[in-house]
Order: structure tokens, then sequence, then C-alpha cells
């Protein structure tokens, strides 16, 4: 009993955190998520004068009752989630409005889309060398796994088409669009907060989070893991042992389209077999894969 009395606490907090959200970033991991984290946060750091030898803002803060923080620069008190995607061993029938839409009924959502597999080759990357244990099997295995491969990533995206009507407000940001035109997308996301619009400043956030910036930030701070999110504690970039592998970064390459490097003709088939007419065409994602994919060429490395 008395470690059920115990646990109250944790989840009040968690209660009072939600109810005090006013919107979530909601996407898969590997997304972009990170990234946008850092660009929002530099952005705020800009507009409200922050001191920038002090951490950046990055929506993880709440207070000792467990509410939920505004950053500042006009911006709403916004949660990153990986819904139903963070638990443990998500079955197919948790993919339903009821268990895994509804509780955002009330909120505005900003859903963050990436090409699915990409989104995977970046998750396997991650599993086989930032979390412990590593994934057992390889990168055909994985997209093939109940848990983390294909079919889980197609099911949220069906399910989040379907909840986009079942929430309060919703914005589509997709991965591909933020970089390819990250100041046009940074804008129109602003614009949706209802938080102030600075043009200049826009430039300077871009700029600051762009891929190289981030990969240098993840260097500096592999040993010390100083960056941390204010929230949880747990550090911003869950760098592997990049001494021995370059894919151990976090940060690891930002490419589009990048799957090609890692999967055989076979596996590409086989994810094709599973996402077409599965991926709903409201993404723009033919087949499930990358805007503009018209075929086997090269990765965009934008």
């Amino acid at each position: 009993m008395l470690h059920k009395i115990a646990r109250i606490p944790g989840k009040l907090r968690s209660m009072v955190s939600h109810a005090t959200t006013d919107l979530y970033v909601v996407g898969m991991p590997k997304s972009g998520n990170t990234w946008l984290r850092i660009m929002m946060g530099k952005y705020v750091q800009l507009v409200e004068g922050l001191d920038p030898a002090q951490p950046l803002p990055l929506f993880s803060g709440f207070d000792a009752m467990g509410r939920r923080l505004s950053e500042g620069g006009g911006m709403p008190r916004i949660q990153f989630t990986h819904s139903v995607m963070e638990w443990a061993d998500p079955q197919p029938g948790d993919f339903t409005i009821p268990r895994a839409v509804s509780p955002f009924r009330n909120k505005d959502i900003v859903f963050l889309a990436r090409a699915i597999p990409d989104v995977l080759v970046s998750l396997f990357w991650q599993h086989k060398t930032r979390v412990k244990p590593p994934y057992p099997g390889e990168i055909s295995d994985f997209i093939r796994d109940p848990v983390h491969g294909v079919d889980n990533a197609v099911r949220f995206y069906r399910l989040w088409a379907e909840g986009r009507d079942h929430v309060k407000r919703f914005m589509l940001l997709r991965y591909e669009d933020l970089r390819r035109d990250p100041c046009t997308q940074f804008r129109a996301l602003l614009e949706f907060f209802g938080a102030e619009v600075d043009e200049a400043r826009i430039r300077e956030a871009v700029e600051f989070s762009d891929f190289d910036n981030m990969r240098k930030m993840e260097k500096d701070d592999a040993d010390k893991k100083s960056l941390r999110y204010q929230g949880s504690g747990l550090p911003v970039f869950a760098t592997g042992d990049i001494g021995k592998t370059g894919e151990a970064f976090h940060v690891r390459k930002g490419l589009i389209g990048g799957y090609r490097e890692y999967l055989a003709g076979g596996d590409i088939e086989f994810l094709r077999s599973r996402m077409r007419g599965l991926v709903p065409d409201w993404f723009g994602y033919p087949d499930g894969f990358e805007p503009g994919c018209a075929g086997p060429e090269g990765a965009d490395h934008v």
C-alpha cells in the first residue's frame, strides 16, 4: 500500500501538467523533435533577450505543483510527446481514438511528421547504438519488428490522420518541408502558436539550429552531458559511443531519403508493400515515402 501512496504525487503532477498544457507537439521518435525544440528555444531566447550563457528554454519546465510554464515569446504552454509510440510495448489495439487521441481532445496539436523509411532507419541506429541493451538484430529485422517496425508506424500515422478532427486545433508540420524551407515553415508554426513573429530572429534561430551547429553542440557536450531537459533531467543529446561509429550521434545525418544508404532493395519493397494504400494521402507521402520521391535516386542532403 505504501508504494502505491508514494506514486500518487507523481501521477498528480502528470495530471496537473497535462491540464495546464495548451499545445502538444506530437510525432514519432526521430522526426526532428530535438531540432525543433532547439529552434523554438533559441527563438524565445532572442525575443526575450535572455542571457545566451544560460540554458536554452526547451519546453520541459514545470513548477513545484507540476503546472506547465510558458517559456515566453508569446508561446503557449507546450509539451512534446511521442504519444502511443512512447509506450513500452504498443499493441495494435492501442492505436485507437479513445485510447491515444481522446486525452488530447481539448488541446492544440502540432503533428511533426517524417517519411516512415527515414524514421525507421534513424530509430534503428538509436536502438542499436544508444539504447541499453542494444537491439539484437539487424536493420532488416528492425523494420519488420512488431513493436519498432513499419506496421506500428503506419498505425500511428493512420491514427492521427483520423484523430486530427478530434482535437481543438491541428497543424501538420513535415520534417522534409522544415528542412527545405525552414524560415517559412517556422513562421507558420509561430503563427499557429499565436506567438510574436520577428523575421530577423526567425532567421537567427534557424541558423543556430542548423545541422552543423547542432552536431557541434552535441560533440562539445558528449562527455559532460550538461545540456539537460529541466523537467526530466535527461540529456538533450543521447549520444552513444561515437568513438566506435558515427551512427551513435543523436544528430546523425539529417538526410531526406537517407534510408537508401542502409536498406537493400528487398527491404525497400517490403516497406512499400506494408505502406502502399495505408499511409493516408493527406500526409503527402507517396506510398509512405518522402515527398517528391520518384525512384531510387540518391538522398537529398539539405
